[in-house]
């Protein structure tokens, strides 16, 4: 599970990170801590796949790939 959960989560913030300004701590931490919880509400909602929770998470934030 919490390997699961961590590819997931680096996979997505990968391509979300770019939507914030990375001279600014206190966003960039805003929008991991929004992230983490939008990964966690995808595998609670069944899906287990690393690319299937990501590509949920991104959707969930309104992030195109």
């Amino acid at each position: 599970m919490a390997g699961t959960i961590s590819v997931a989560f680096d996979a997505a913030w990968e391509i979300a990170r770019h939507g914030y300004d990375a001279s600014d701590p206190i966003a960039t931490g805003a929008g991991r801590v929004r992230l983490a919880s939008v990964v966690l509400s995808a595998y609670r909602r069944g899906l287990t796949d690393p690319e299937e929770i990501k590509v949920a998470a991104l959707r969930m934030m309104g992030i195109s790939q």
